[in-house]
């Protein structure tokens, strides 16, 4: 059932987005990193109504976490600035949550009017080594469900109705 909320707050909004990702059947370890990563935005930007989240409020989360966020260690003193990689999956993450919020609250999804430019490069970087790699000449393997390939931009890649990444 579909209802537009008059004032959800993030965190609301937060706990049934992770409750529908777990009902989807998504592993219990991706659903963890959706709610780390949606958690620091809501550290970062606050409690506010879901609706009222613009485009210029997620490239400035972004853009945080690009230059001023340090990754801290529990262990040792070394503090370091986060990858491009854990950025894009930052990205990946909002992008999962405000797409399911557009679809069950009847709202404008944020993220479309986002640029893409620079995550379209991120797309192409293989997972396991960090190497550029073709996206169009990578085969698809039949171990990984082509609805949840993060670079699925193939022609024999399947994208999913919620996908809002673009084309290659």
């Amino acid at each position: 059932m579909h209802h537009r909320p008059q004032v959800l707050n993030f965190s609301s909004a937060l706990n049934g987005f992770l409750q529908y990702k777990l009902a989807e059947g998504l592993s219990s370890s991706t659903v963890f990193n959706y709610e780390r990563d949606l958690k620091l935005w809501l550290e970062h930007m606050g409690d506010q109504g879901i609706g009222k989240i613009s485009s210029a409020n997620l490239l400035e989360f972004l853009n945080y976490l690009r230059s001023e966020y340090v990754l801290c260690r529990i262990a040792g003193k070394e503090e370091r600035k986060l990858s491009e990689k854990t950025i894009y999956n930052f990205y990946v993450s909002l992008s999962a949550f405000f797409t399911w919020a557009g679809i069950e609250f009847e709202m404008a999804n944020p993220m479309k009017k986002a640029p893409d430019r620079a995550w379209r490069r991120m797309r192409r970087w293989n997972l396991s080594g960090g190497r550029r790699s073709s996206c169009r000449s990578r085969p698809a393997t039949p171990a990984l469900k082509p609805t949840r390939m993060i670079g699925a931009c193939s022609p024999w890649c399947a994208r999913t109705a919620s996908a809002t990444r673009p084309s290659c």
